[in-house]
This record gives C-alpha cells, sequence and structure tokens, in this order.
C-alpha cells in the first residue's frame, strides 16, 4: 500500500450511510455512539432525497456556501410544499445545469413518491479568473485536471397504512456520479460512484410513540471505479476497485406509562463489508488498500423520560454495543516494489506499530448520557446535555490505508448546551404569527403584529481521551505529511463550539437572518492545535418579501465571512488562511402557486478564496489540497407545482 498515489489509497473513504429521509422520529437514542461522527469525513456527496432534489444546489466539494444558498428565502419554497401531484425544476448555475422532478400521491391508504435529479457540472473560473484546470500557481500545484463530474438518482417510496395503528413503508433509491474529477489530488479520479440503497420501515401502534413497536431494516451497496489516465494526463493506466456492502436492521418499542414517564427501548444490528484493491494496467492487483476488511457491531439502548413538571423534564440513556471486526485478506500477498518481494496487509501493519494484529477483534463500547428540558412555553425552551460516549473505530479507521488495527476505543465526555426564544408574534421567518386559539394555554397566545424575533443557540465542550487523529507514521512534526507517512492513532483532545443565531421580522416583508459559529480543537496529547476545525464564522441574510396580482415576489442578500486561520496543526495536515467574504445577490417570482423563476448572482464581488476545511469525495488532508471556489457566477432556475 505505502507504493501508492495518495489518493489512490484513500479513495475509499467512508459512506455516509443515509437513514434520515426515512427515520421514525426519535430513533437515536439519548446515549447513541452514532451522533459523534469522524473529525474528517470523507464520502461521496450525501443522497439528496425526494422534497429536497427541488431545493438543494449542485453539490461542489470545494464551495463551503452551498448549504446557507440552499436555505435562502424564496416564495418558490411555496410551490415546492405545495400539496400537488407533479413539481419540478431546472436551472443553470453558470457551466453547471441541474434538473428535477417529483411526484406525490395519497389515497386513504396508500401514498407514495417518486423523485429523480441530473446534474452536469463543468469546469469554472475562480475569483483570479482561471479555470481550476488552468491553474499552475504555487498554491495550484499543475494537475492538467478539471472540475467536473455528472450525476443521476431515482428514488421511489411506497406506503401503506390500513389503519391508525399499522404503516409499511418502502423506499429504493440509485445514485450513480461519473467522471468525478479530483483536481486536488494528484493520484486518481473517481469514473463511477454507484449506489443503492433500500429499506423498510414498520410501524405497529400509535404514530406519536405512545405504545409503538417500530422495525426497519436497510442495504446499501456502494461501487467505485478510478483509475489516473482518462481524466487527466500523465497516468499510467493503473485503477482503484472499492467495493462496499452496509446492512443496518433494528427495532424499538416505545411507551408511556403513569401519565409522566416515557421508555424506548432499541436493538440494532449493523454490518459493514469493504474491499478496495489497486490494480496495474495489465491487471495484476498491486495492494489492499481495505483488505476485505468486515466490522459487525451489536447495539442495545435505554432511553427513559421523566416530566415531573409542565415545564421540566429529565432524560436518562445508556447504550451497550459488542463490536467484532475482521479484516479477511490480512495475509493476502501483493507485490512489494521496495523489495521486489510481496507484502501482506499484517505484515505492513506491522512494520508501522511493531506488533502483529489479531485474526479478529472483540470490542465492548458502553455509553451514558441525560438530558434535561425546560420548556415553559412552545416558543421559549432550553436543553442540557450531559454525556460519556464510548466510539469504537469504524471500517476505514482500523483496516483502511491509514488505518490502525490496534486503535484504543475513545471516550467523549460531553456537556452541550441548547435554547431557542422566540417572540409571540414570531411563527416562523417571514412568518408572522396568528392569533391562536382560545383552547391553547395563554402563556402561548399569538399577537397579529409583523415584527417578531427568535434568538436560538448552542454551546458544545468535548473532553475526548483517545480520540480519533491523523498524525505521520515517522514522528516527523514539521514536514508536509505525504500519503505515505500518515496513519491513524489515539490522542486526547478538547473541542469547543459554539453557535447564536437570530433571525427577525421587521416590518411587513422585511426580515433579518444572523449567524455565527466559533470552534476551537486543541490535540493536548501532541500539545499542538487540531487539524481541519473552522475558524470563527458567520452568516447575514436580508430579505423582502410582498405580493401582487400575479403572485408574490422577493428579493434578498446574503453574505458570508470566515475569519483567517492562524491554528494549525504542526503534522501539516493543514495551512494558515486568509480570511474572506463574500455576497450574494437573489430574487424570486413566483405566479400563482404554479410557475417560479429564481435568479441571481452568486459571489458578486469576484473575490478569490477557497475553503479551509479540504474537499469531501476523497481524503486528501494535504496544504496542496486547496481549490478555489467559483468566482461570480449568475444563475437562473424555473420550477412548477401542477
Amino acid at each position: 500500500m505505502k507504493n501508492l498515489p495518495f489518493l489512490a489509497r484513500t479513495a475509499c473513504a467512508s459512506l455516509l450511510v443515509f437513514t434520515a429521509a426515512n427515520a421514525a422520529p426519535n430513533t437515536t437514542p439519548l446515549a447513541a455512539a452514532s451522533q459523534i461522527p469522524p473529525h474528517a469525513s470523507f464520502n461521496p456527496p450525501p443522497f439528496v432525497m425526494f422534497q429536497k432534489v427541488l431545493t438543494t444546489r449542485p453539490e461542489n466539494q470545494f464551495d463551503g456556501s452551498s448549504l446557507m444558498r440552499s436555505n435562502e428565502h424564496s416564495v418558490a419554497n411555496e410551490l415546492h410544499n405545495a400539496n400537488t401531484p407533479l413539481h419540478f425544476t431546472t436551472g443553470l448555475y453558470g457551466t453547471t445545469g441541474y434538473g428535477a422532478l417529483l411526484g406525490k400521491f395519497r389515497t386513504s391508504e396508500f401514498y407514495g413518491t417518486l423523485a429523480g435529479f441530473y446534474t452536469y457540472a463543468g469546469d469554472y473560473k475562480d475569483g483570479g479568473g482561471y479555470k481550476i484546470g488552468e491553474r499552475t500557481d504555487n498554491a495550484f500545484k499543475k494537475t492538467n485536471n478539471a472540475f467536473g463530474y455528472k450525476r443521476v438518482s431515482t428514488q421511489a417510496m411506497l406506503g401503506w397504512t390500513p389503519n391508525a395503528e399499522n404503516d409499511l413503508r418502502a423506499t429504493f433509491v440509485y445514485d450513480n456520479l461519473l467522471d468525478d474529477r479530483q483536481p486536488h489530488s494528484v493520484g486518481m479520479d473517481i469514473l463511477r460512484t454507484t449506489r443503492y440503497f433500500g429499506r423498510a420501515d414498520y410501524r405497529l401502534g400509535q404514530a406519536d410513540d405512545s405504545n409503538t413497536l417500530r422495525a426497519w431494516a436497510q442495504f446499501i451497496d456502494i461501487s467505485r471505479r478510478g483509475d489516473n489516465d482518462s481524466l487527466r494526463k500523465g497516468g499510467n493506466g493503473a485503477t482503484l476497485r472499492i467495493d462496499r456492502q452496509f446492512v443496518n436492521a433494528g427495532s424499538k418499542y416505545d411507551i408511556d406509562f403513569a401519565e409522566d414517564y416515557h421508555s424506548q427501548t432499541s436493538l440494532t444490528y449493523a454490518s459493514d463489508d469493504k474491499n478496495v484493491r489497486t490494480f496495474s494496467p495489465a491487471g495484476v492487483q498491486t495492494a489492499w488498500v481495505v483488505p476485505r476488511a468486515v466490522v459487525r457491531e451489536l447495539q442495545v439502548a435505554q432511553t427513559f423520560s421523566w416530566q415531573f413538571a409542565t415545564a421540566h423534564k429529565l432524560n436518562l440513556g445508556a447504550e451497550y454495543a459488542y463490536n467484532w471486526s475482521k479484516a479477511r485478506e490480512a495475509d493476502g500477498a501483493v507485490p512489494n516494489n521496495a523489495t521486489g518481494g510481496t507484502i501482506t496487509p499484517r505484515e505492513l501493519f506491522n512494520s508501522y506499530f511493531g506488533k502483529s494484529m489479531a485474526d479478529k477483534n472483540i470490542e465492548h463500547g458502553a455509553s451514558v448520557a441525560t438530558r434535561y428540558e425546560f420548556a415553559p412555553t412552545s416558543r421559549h425552551n432550553l436543553a442540557v446535555d450531559l454525556q460519556s460516549i464510548e466510539v469504537i473505530g469504524d471500517v476505514d479507521q482500523r483496516y483502511g490505508s491509514t488505518g490502525n488495527p490496534f486503535l484504543k476505543k475513545s471516550r467523549h465526555n460531553r456537556a452541550r448546551l441548547e435554547f431557542s426564544l422566540g417572540s409571540e408574534s414570531f411563527g416562523g421567518y417571514l412568518k408572522p404569527r396568528a392569533v391562536v386559539s382560545d383552547e391553547e394555554n395563554s402563556a402561548d397566545a399569538g399577537a397579529s403584529d409583523d415584527f417578531g424575533l427568535r434568538v436560538s443557540g448552542s454551546f458544545l465542550a468535548d473532553m475526548a481521551k483517545d480520540f480519533f487523529v491523523n498524525t505521520p507514521k515517522d514522528g516527523s512534526y514539521d514536514k508536509t505529511i505525504t500519503g505515505s507517512n500518515i496513519v491513524i492513532r489515539n490522542a486526547d483532545v478538547q473541542l469547543y463550539i459554539a453557535r447564536l443565531g437570530l433571525e427577525a421580522n421587521l416590518w411587513r416583508g422585511l426580515g433579518v437572518r444572523l449567524n455565527g459559529w466559533y470552534n476551537y480543537g486543541e490535540d493536548t496529547t501532541n500539545k499542538q492545535p487540531l487539524y481541519q476545525v473552522r475558524p470563527l464564522e458567520g452568516q447575514f441574510a436580508l430579505d423582502y418579501e410582498g405580493a401582487a396580482g400575479f403572485g408574490k415576489w422577493n428579493v434578498g442578500v446574503s453574505c458570508r465571512a470566515a475569519a483567517k486561520q492562524t491554528r494549525r496543526s504542526k503534522f501539516a495536515l493543514d495551512s494558515e488562511k486568509a480570511g474572506f467574504a463574500v455576497a450574494d445577490l437573489y430574487a424570486t417570482i413566483a405566479w400563482n402557486k404554479t410557475l417560479a423563476l429564481k435568479f441571481g448572482v452568486d459571489n458578486v464581488f469576484d473575490k478569490e478564496y477557497s475553503e479551509y476545511i479540504s474537499a469531501s469525495h476523497v481524503d486528501a488532508l494535504t496544504t496542496a489540497s486547496y481549490v478555489n471556489a467559483p468566482g461570480r457566477t449568475f444563475y437562473v432556475t424555473v420550477s412548477g407545482s401542477f
């Protein structure tokens, strides 16, 4: 493995397992280890499901403003959310084209949705006026590789509700990403990423989980193929093959008892099988990147809730995990270019860590958590979490090209605070709250005034012991880590994340949004800043919505600003970067909830910048991995609902 180009070794990055679109309410146990993701996550782009195909911007892994832009206020959202059977949207964003269709139906017993989208993304110019494939300066090493990809996705969901106590639902997704160029890496491009997702859900009991059994089963199959010469010059025809299957099945039972108590018990089984290999131009296998590794886990979780007063609720949770893993090709021999002989994954890991890996590994994880909730009204709430969560390494962290079969479990001792405070007249952004009925609590009575606001925020402190971090194999701290000199080890880490947001309806259709984030990470074991931690960032939006005889319209301006990043790891996994600010303009005209035209300009001032956080499709944590975001981009979309 050590002789492979960096991307060839790491293009097998973890798949972001999708469950959100089909998850039932409160499916995540209070003490679930799954709520703590890897520090740096590298995956194919996430699934875009059903309703979101109408509003999500085409994905660009080098543009961190995409999420903000997908959430821009637009009167077109009323079309997208309308209870009509057919919806469409199509648009052109600079050199990227996008089109999506959504159909849905509901009868007395059956309901369903069909959706799909297509994206064609071409190379773009950055704020300096250069196409990505043309950059040759020191900040962008010449790779003769442009940006671009093609993507097609189709989805179907069918549900059957014969009565109030039974609901059966099946979901299927096909997603294919083609010619996914990786201009930030000197290794391979991913020619094809094909994913199949299937899931079945069943509910027996009340929909509000007052006495309800839910069960589910899902399967994800992912196949990725790459090479180093089809989409770029200078390659020799080496290829990469990634195959992965993920199975998840489980059940949970919720019940209210003694009026003020609620219990949730869940049992979950998960299996993750991954096989990654590289081949010479002649088709001879040259390396095991992931040696047919499998990780299986059985989880049992319990959560109790006690509503001990009208506005006060206490939750207690625990989770136990039994984890079994094995590299089934630990002794599979491949050529060793350094010696002219052969080498196995077992021998390679032994050369890194000085000991032989076991044939199989068994781990036990135990987590506990408590949560206090205070909600005197529907618009005022506060929650405090205290958690001690144990995380076991996944298949890539233990058996991947940078993996470590000897990783210890990490323990996260966390405290989290969340709050939201809204005025009586605030019913949502640019949606004044209407006067409520007399049946509601008088403390919740709304007002018809246009002015209203909501302030929300959160703070997280995580004292992580034996956190999983990328480090140099040879202990060299001050030189850039290359593909043959990086491995995951344990280190103690402190993480602090704070967010503060404000939404205000100012006057007769005028609204403003403000959001700010601050992140701080410290690797206390290696006495250095934790790599790939976002600096201070803020977002601002000012919107106006009006009505006319033909329907509605809106205009808006938004800005995203990131502070200079000066805290960098001495492992050279990131670099000091200047701050930036990007401004956008946008507008929408909607005709009687049937047709909408949206248009705008992203990066109005043609700012030249790149994101501090590395791109996410493949693992490329080096200072050479930064690629500029798009410069000034004009776009127009047309949406309809019938």
